[in-house]
């Protein structure tokens, strides 16, 4: 129950980021044309990923400070 609570929690974490990059993208004319809009889409699918990883990879460390994978 709880790994789901997890997984559940993160997939809206996903969608905030990919929210918040696509925002700053479209304030600096990142989608203007199309060469522009894929290499755009390019940076920030990379970007979404990096950022992504990096706060599953947070989050795992605090489980572990706080003993959550120990019976």
């Amino acid at each position: 129950v709880q790994l789901f609570t997890l997984s559940y929690r993160m997939i809206f974490v996903l969608f905030e980021v990919a929210q918040d990059l696509i925002t700053s993208q479209t304030l600096r004319f990142g989608f203007k044309n199309p060469k522009l809009t894929f290499r755009t889409l390019t940076g920030m699918s990379t970007s979404l990923f990096m950022n992504t990883f990096q706060r599953l990879s947070d989050m795992e460390s605090a489980l572990k400070l706080r003993s959550f994978y120990e019976k």
